[in-house]
């Protein structure tokens, strides 16, 4: 007889395994401390990166069991920018999109209420406002599946590990301007990151994200208005503010992400890009392969190191390189991406010899820049 199976978060991590599950005929309950699905996010367009395997990735979610029940836009060109604003634009030479937009949050539109409604059709009983912790999942022989999200200095995770923070601060609005795809890359606006510009059917959402200078937020967004203004004149109707963090453990991956009877998948394994922050497909993919280790009876630390382990310690190296770059640096870069951008992004998130060197130094580096920062230094 299958035992009922117990998860703590319903974000896309949980109801990815939560879906897989019930479909193998499990009985699984979610805890959601939420009143709904997406409560984090209001709308806002995000992007679901395509360009680190040769599967699309929506390919990929069909193969994971989730239908393609929400809206997206398939984005095969970029517009990119230095801080003098020369453009580079950029074209998928492959014959595949850069990207997906699909919207975040609770609405009949986005990607969240998706993964819910396919999760209630597969049987799935989700208990809204009840916040659940790792000390309920003590003293039960039930199998538990984390999947909270973004981590906080006091979080429990096995082998808790140094914290690197990475802050966004953005708008949402509704406008009459054509579809486009803008990032800018200034540390003057965005800090170690970038901002960007997108719309999509009429909606657009345009943000900064920041790895450092967090205080500066507020200053770093309208800067980055501004300067979107320079590029293309736009209308804003019905402008809303958002903000958001995402809390990258130090020295992920981990050896481990089972922890007795719990596993853990999504941001609260640590399981995001290091360099940009994409992360709904890793949260997705650990979803169903958390699923897959109790179906099928496998190692999930086995299951996950073997899809994405490099890949996560590529993103380590990228973000260490990345941070030595600066403006100057961002112009080459771009020069670079120009050529062949999908040959590039492809060789460059994934596993070679120079980024496995660079892994170890890496590690220790982000290590004190992220306590300094922390400090306030």
């Amino acid at each position: 007889m299958k035992s009922d199976i117990f998860i703590i978060g319903a974000g896309l991590s949980g109801l990815t395994a939560a879906i897989n599950l019930a479909k193998a005929g499990y009985k699984v309950r979610v805890y959601e401390r939420n009143p709904d699905v997406g409560m984090r996010f209001h709308g806002d367009i995000q992007g679901l990166e395509n360009w680190t395997s040769e599967e699309d990735v929506l390919k990929s979610l069909r193969r994971m069991n989730i239908k393609i029940s929400f809206p997206y836009s398939a984005r095969y060109s970029q517009e990119l920018y230095d801080d003098d604003l020369n453009k580079a634009f950029l074209k998928s030479e492959a014959r595949k999109p850069f990207y997906y937009l699909v919207r975040r949050g609770s609405l009949r539109d986005t990607l969240d209420y998706s993964l819910k409604k396919q999760a209630e059709e597969s049987g799935v009983e989700i208990i809204y406002n009840k916040k659940m912790g790792i000390k309920d999942t003590r003293n039960t022989k039930d199998k538990w599946i984390i999947a909270t999200g973004s981590l906080d200095s006091s979080a429990t995770a096995p082998e808790k590990s140094g914290i690197i923070k990475g802050v966004a601060a953005g708008i949402t609005f509704e406008t009459n301007a054509k579809d486009r795809s803008i990032a800018i890359l200034d540390d003057s606006i965005a800090p170690k990151a970038y901002a960007y510009l997108l719309i999509w059917d009429k909606k657009g959402t345009l943000a900064t994200c920041m790895f450092e200078n967090f205080d500066k937020g507020n200053e770093c967004l309208q800067k980055s208005i501004e300067r979107f203004k320079k590029i293309i004149n736009f209308d804003m109707k019905n402008i809303k503010r958002f903000g958001g963090f995402v809390n990258f453990l130090l020295f992920s991956p981990r050896k481990t992400n089972t922890e007795k009877n719990r596993l853990y998948v999504g941001e609260c394994a640590g399981f995001q890009d290091y360099l940009w922050g994409f992360g709904m497909g890793y949260a997705i993919t650990s979803g169903y392969l958390a699923a897959k280790s109790i179906i099928e009876n496998k190692d999930y630390d086995a299951l996950w190191k073997s899809e994405f382990g490099g890949l996560l310690k590529t993103s380590m190296s990228n973000r260490y390189l990345f941070e030595k770059l600066g403006n100057s640096g961002y112009k080459r870069l771009i020069m670079m991406l120009k050529n062949n951008p999908s040959w590039f992004l492809m060789k460059n998130y994934n596993p070679s010899p120079i980024k496995k060197m660079v892994y170890p130094i890496a590690r220790i580096k982000l290590k004190k820049s992220s306590a300094l920062n922390i400090a306030g230094v």
